[in-house]
C-alpha cells in the first residue's frame, strides 16, 4: 500500500543515530541539573515627580518687582530674593514665613 523504503537506515546509521540522541538525552540532563535558577526582581518602572511651581506677584519695599515663578515649596524669603533682595527701608519681620502661610 504504502512506500516507506526512505525509512530504512543500516546498522551503522542506527548506532550514529542512538549515540546523538544519547548524547543530546545526557546534555539535556546536565543542563537540568547543574541550571542554577535566580529569582528576578521586577521593579516598578522609576517614578520621575515635576517639581511643582507657583507663581508670586512680588511687590513693595524690594530693589525688582515683579511676577517670579518659584518652587512650590518655597520661602517668603525666596519671593524677596528673587526680586533683588529686600531695600534697607523694608519691614523685615516674617519673612521666613511659608508663601502659603502668608495668602492666608
Amino acid at each position: 500500500m504504502f512506500n516507506f523504503s526512505f525509512f530504512e537506515i543500516s546498522s551503522l546509521q542506527r548506532r550514529i543515530l542512538s549515540g546523538i540522541g544519547l548524547v543530546a538525552i545526557a546534555g539535556s540532563i546536565f543542563l537540568f541539573r547543574h541550571s542554577k535558577s535566580e529569582e528576578i526582581a521586577l521593579l516598578p518602572p522609576p517614578i520621575t515627580t515635576v517639581a511643582a511651581m507657583i507663581t508670586v506677584d512680588v511687590s513693595g519695599a524690594v530693589n525688582q518687582p515683579g511676577v517670579y515663578s518659584l518652587p512650590a515649596n518655597s520661602r517668603l524669603f525666596d519671593a524677596i530674593k528673587a526680586a533683588g533682595a529686600a531695600r534697607s527701608s523694608a519691614d523685615q519681620r516674617g519673612s521666613r514665613k511659608s508663601l502659603w502661610s502668608s495668602c492666608s
